[in-house]
C-alpha cells in the first residue's frame, strides 16, 4: 500500500515540476517585458543570478546618492540591466 501511493506521488511529481518551470519562465518573460517598458537598461557583464542581483541592489542604492539627474538616471538604468541580466540568469537556469 505505501508503495503504491509512493509511485503516484512520483507520477505526480514531474508534471508539477514542468509546470513550475513554466510559470517560472513566463513571470521571468513578463517582468523582463515590463522592465524594459520603464526605461532602456544600460549593457552589464554576464554573470550568475546572485551577480547580478547584488549588483542591482548596489545600483539601487546609489541612485541616492547621485546629485544630477543624468548621474541617477545611469544608476537606474543600470539596476535594470542588472535586474533583467539576472532574470535571463535564472531563465538558463530552469532549462537546464
Amino acid at each position: 500500500m505505501h508503495t503504491q501511493s509512493h509511485q503516484d506521488n512520483t507520477g505526480l511529481a514531474a508534471p508539477h515540476l514542468a509546470l513550475s518551470r513554466n510559470v517560472a519562465r513566463t513571470i521571468s518573460h513578463e517582468l523582463s517585458r515590463t522592465l524594459l517598458a520603464i526605461d532602456t537598461p544600460a549593457q552589464v557583464n554576464t554573470g550568475s543570478r546572485e551577480y547580478h542581483q547584488a549588483e542591482a541592489l548596489k545600483a539601487a542604492s546609489d541612485v541616492a546618492f547621485q546629485f544630477t539627474a543624468q548621474a541617477k538616471k545611469q544608476a537606474k538604468r543600470k539596476c535594470l540591466g542588472h535586474l533583467i541580466a539576472s532574470l535571463s540568469s535564472s531563465k538558463e537556469a530552469t532549462s537546464e
